[in-house]
């Protein structure tokens, strides 16, 4: 009895610290999405049997048949000709709901993490190097810098490295504890650098203020989800 209690006493321990961990991430960071911001839609699928058809959630913004869009990165505009939400077809679409966008003008092959955006008003950043404020949450060993994972962000899957770490974070009180860290381990929080493995590789990203749905992220290792963080600031 004496052991398991121990046992669940450590289970509850562990989820409250990863609890705090998760609130602090998200901490003032609200993910509605919002009408108002620039039109941004990953893109999961793409089908071109009859036409080029794409398929996802709509973050920001909204969209209407006769729109002239971009998708990034490798800037091809596109036009809107049909809407389908939950099958039928309909002329317009707010932030929220999982859609069908049938394009005009694709002249090139649309891969899984390309963002659809406004024509006008297209994603900052193209890169493949960001800051972060990372949190590792189920981890045995130390994270120490050139350690390689698997970086899941909006509709994009990637590898990444771990290049620096910048300091350690106290979730509690947000104030910074040690900088120059040699390793990180579960439950803590740090700021750190990344970089895409791929040398000829560059993914989508955001800034929180331009469009906060796209900067959260998750590393996993083995298909376990090793740490969640925020992007804090694009590398050009």
């Amino acid at each position: 009895m004496k052991l398991l209690y121990i046992n669940i006493t450590y289970c509850q321990i562990k989820k409250e610290i990863c609890s705090s961990i998760w609130t602090f991430v998200d901490a003032s960071k609200s993910t509605n999405s919002n009408i108002n911001d620039s039109q941004r839609m990953p893109i999961v699928k793409q089908y071109i049997k009859i036409g080029t058809k794409v398929i996802d959630k709509i973050l920001s913004d909204f969209c209407c048949t006769g729109d002239q869009s971009i998708i990034m990165p490798n800037r091809t505009y596109v036009q809107i000709k049909r809407i389908y939400y939950n099958n039928p077809q309909t002329d317009f679409c707010i932030c929220g709901p999982y859609v069908q966008l049938k394009l005009t003008n694709v002249k090139q092959n649309i891969s899984s993490g390309f963002i659809l955006c406004n024509a006008e008003n297209k994603t900052h950043g193209i890169s493949r190097v960001f800051d972060a404020q990372v949190a590792i949450i189920d981890c045995k060993s130390i994270i120490c810098p050139d350690y390689l994972t698997v970086l899941h962000i909006h509709s994009a899957i990637t590898e990444v490295q771990l290049k620096k770490l910048f300091c350690l974070i106290d979730f509690k009180i947000d104030y910074e504890i040690e900088q120059k860290p040699k390793f990180i381990k579960q439950n803590q929080l740090a700021k750190a650098r990344f970089e895409l493995l791929q040398c000829n590789h560059i993914i989508c990203l955001e800034r929180f203020k331009d469009c906060h749905q796209l900067v959260k992220f998750t590393l996993q290792c083995d298909d376990e989800t090793v740490a969640v963080g925020n992007i804090l600031q694009i590398i050009e």
